[in-house]
């Protein structure tokens, strides 16, 4: 994604730094201004935009009342999230994220259970990378080439490149036969984690089209769009409380139509981010330029506005002192910003407590 000062000049380097009331101020009374046309409506398909952004779509759930989570991926172990008291629970809908047999229904819904109610499960599904581990993944589709993975005559034309640092692959989200993998009738993605009895799913890599739209695929935002309000109607048929929850891909929330199918947005790396591998925890956290922190608040202020919660995760549980010493402060920012915080490590192997609300004055 291009950055630029999303503040036009409002404040400037040798200004004092602005006061989080002056953030605010400024994020709420923002009108989108796009000088990139890879970071804005420009960027949707006017067909598109012609037929859908005047939609008439009912009510659709939102996460709502929600003031805590917690956030893992690997290692789930179900009596530690039965025994938190987050409002919701994103997890794999697997045990370890390797591919192992699914959460039982039974199993869910005893993660589900806490003090005074329930708390939402919510299964992480990428739709923007295939994972090797997962059902659907063949191993023929790949051959060991000079140490590299590279594709196969047999690998589905979906498959994209390598994200090495993962061990995933990018997809051509857009491919038919990669939406039917994903939201198919039958034994798809979808419906194996709506069989399970989950609340809803945290879409993953929906950030995803940035690199096809910088390449010059200029339909690359609107499929993105039309591919998660796909999987919004097609979980809705059968669960009509299913909550839909994109990680990052904020831009795409100035689209009116988009906003109207999500139940609440992740974001990840809002304030900070790490300094090397992105999955090495042995690296120091640093504070993103706050033009970067400012456009990222301007476009999640636009789902905000219609009542859609967000989820910030930040990433400072690490072996580095120094990003631990960050959580407090960090975390009363974030709540100040009006987001849902919580810290994890990145390799998302551990839960950790949820971010308590801070206690009513008396």
């Amino acid at each position: 994604m291009s950055r630029f000062n999303p503040l036009g000049g409002l404040f400037s380097r040798s200004s004092p730094a602005p006061s989080l009331a002056d953030r605010l101020a400024f994020v709420q009374a923002r009108r989108p201004r796009y000088r990139s046309p890879n970071t804005g409506p420009a960027w949707i398909d006017p067909a598109w935009r012609a037929r859908h952004v005047l939609e008439s779509v009912d009510p659709q759930p939102k996460l709502a009342g929600v003031t805590t989570w917690i956030y893992q991926l690997q290692k789930i172990d179900p009596a530690l999230i039965a025994a938190s008291e987050a409002d919701v629970a994103v997890i794999d809908f697997t045990p370890d994220g390797d591919g192992t047999p699914q959460f039982a229904r039974a199993e869910v819904d005893a993660m589900r259970r806490k003090l005074g109610g329930r708390k939402k499960i919510i299964s992480y599904m990428s739709i923007g990378e295939a994972e090797e581990w997962r059902f659907y993944w063949k191993r023929d589709w790949m051959v060991e080439r000079g140490g590299k993975k590279r594709k196969s005559r047999s690998c589905p034309a979906w498959v994209y490149d390598e994200n090495a640092a993962w061990s995933s692959f990018r997809v051509r989200y857009w491919d038919p036969e990669w939406q039917k993998i994903i939201l198919g009738e039958g034994d798809s993605y979808l419906n194996r984690i709506i069989a399970a009895g989950f609340d809803g799913v945290y879409l993953d890599i929906v950030n995803g089209y940035q690199e096809f739209a910088d390449k010059g695929r200029k339909t690359a935002a609107t499929e993105m769009i039309q591919f998660v309000i796909a999987i919004a109607k097609a979980a809705r048929k059968q669960n009509p409380d299913f909550l839909i929850v994109p990680q990052n891909g904020e831009q795409l929330l100035t689209e009116p139509t988009y906003r109207a199918y999500i139940s609440a947005i992740g974001k990840e790396d809002i304030l900070y981010n790490n300094v090397g591998q992105a999955n090495d925890e042995h690296t120091f956290v640093t504070r993103n330029p706050s033009n970067e922190s400012w456009e990222v608040e301007g476009f999640l202020q636009h789902g905000k506005r219609d009542g859609i919660p967000v989820l910030a995760v930040e990433y400072l549980h690490s072996v580095k002192p120094e990003n631990l010493a960050a959580i407090p402060a960090t975390a009363d920012e974030l709540r100040r910003l009006g987001y849902v915080p919580y810290f994890g490590n990145r390799l998302l192997n551990k839960v950790y407590d949820p971010v308590l609300p801070p206690a009513p004055v008396a």
